[in-house]
């Protein structure tokens, strides 16, 4: 089976303030902002921050999942 998972990439608006997750292959420097059409930057999410902070993002399985 054979998945395509793409990234999810942050945008905040500095004009509204509001901040907007998109789905892409490829980070674009800024997309429209859905709440008011100005230019929404691209930010580091905080998703990514976290993972990072907890360990750099690293995953295991359970001792009991039977994958090593």
């Amino acid at each position: 089976m054979e998945t395509n998972l793409l990234p999810i990439f942050e945008y905040h608006c500095s004009h509204c303030g509001n901040t907007v997750e998109k789905i892409q292959r490829k980070p674009l420097e800024d997309v429209p902002c859905p709440a008011c059409g100005e230019p929404a930057a691209r930010t580091v999410s905080l998703t990514s921050v976290a993972a990072i902070s907890s360990g750099g993002g690293v995953c295991s399985a359970p001792a009991s999942s039977g994958f090593t």
